[in-house]
């Protein structure tokens, strides 16, 4: 590790050397320092070594925190937490990228072993996708979250991410066809790379690894009715939702003026009715979204926000 001073940069707090990394780094650095190098290195690999501290994901009991040495096998790591590979193995939280169950098997917990397969160690979250749940409605849901939990800073953010999650809702329902699989590679691939910060990035390796590993079941929701799998949200997501902007059919008219009050939030379907029912709003949202439920004509809008304690919505 290097201060920005040692790597060349005058900056740092009040312009002096400054250092900063993670509990795990500081953990590591204090086993290294009272074991040595030498002991430290004799587990690991070559280029990394020393051991990760992994969150596995299990529906069940709930995540453990496995710690291993570098270079380990995935496979074995989920067979200590009692899990297999199910449909496929979520390597880096939602940032990260998602492995088919072969790759994920032999795969080697290190940043080099994880790179060549396309993934990242990331946070060090594991989660292995059990064969029973929708893993498009899965995705689907996760994509919406991270839309949803952007600073609106920058392009990316503010279009991108939200025009791949309508995309997604309208495969998983089997609303989209064939043009729904290209606009949601459309509006990451234009996120990927402009963003301000790397959201935008590590949310389009999530989905976009996805589509790829998760293929035949995107094919069966373009085809028809789905997979016919249910969504059991099997993927964690924090309990106490955010605000949501929701639509009563009985009286929406299709006047279409919520998408010109709120164009970043309510998306518009050919006939001037919002594309979705149910609609998550960020916070740098939330303006439009109360204008769009006051200036509604036909009072068809409301703005549902969380109450006090876990899941619970007003």
């Amino acid at each position: 590790m290097k201060t920005r001073a040692a790597e060349g940069g005058t900056g740092g707090v009040r312009r002096r050397p400054t250092l900063l990394s993670n509990a795990e780094t500081w953990a590591q650095l204090a086993v290294a320092a009272r074991i040595g190098p030498e002991a430290y290195a004799a587990v690991g690999t070559a280029a990394e070594p020393g051991t990760v501290l992994l969150t596995v994901n299990r529906p069940g009991p709930g995540p453990v925190v496995v710690e291993a040495p570098f270079g380990t096998r995935l496979g074995d790591v989920l067979h200590a937490c009692g899990l297999r590979p199910g449909d496929s193995v979520l390597v880096g939280g939602y940032h990260g990228a998602w492995l088919g169950p072969v790759d994920a098997a032999g795969a080697s917990l290190s940043r080099t072993g994880l790179a060549e397969l396309g993934a990242t160690l990331g946070a060090g979250a594991i989660v292995a996708l059990p064969a029973v749940t929708c893993p498009l409605g899965e995705i689907t849901r996760v994509a919406a979250w991270l839309a949803g939990e952007s600073a609106g800073q920058c392009g990316p953010c503010r279009r991108g991410l939200p025009d791949a999650a309508d995309a997604l809702v309208a495969l998983a329902t089997g609303a989209g066809g064939p043009a729904g699989l290209e606009d949601v590679r459309r509006a990451l691939g234009g996120a990927q790379g402009g963003g301000a910060c790397s959201h935008p990035d590590g949310t389009a390796r999530f989905v976009l690894s996805a589509l790829d590993v998760f293929a035949p079941d995107v094919e069966a929701h373009i085809a028809g009715p789905g997979c016919g799998r249910p969504v059991l949200g099997v993927l964690p997501l924090p309990r106490g939702e955010g605000a949501r902007l929701e639509v009563d059919w009985s009286r929406c008219a299709g006047h279409g003026l919520c998408g010109v009050l709120a164009p970043g939030l309510v998306r518009l379907g050919p006939h001037g009715y919002p594309a979705s029912t149910t609609i998550p709003v960020a916070p740098w949202q939330e303006h439009g979204a109360r204008r769009a439920v006051s200036q509604c004509p036909a009072l068809a809008l409301r703005m549902r926000r969380p109450e006090r304690g876990p899941g619970r919505l007003r």
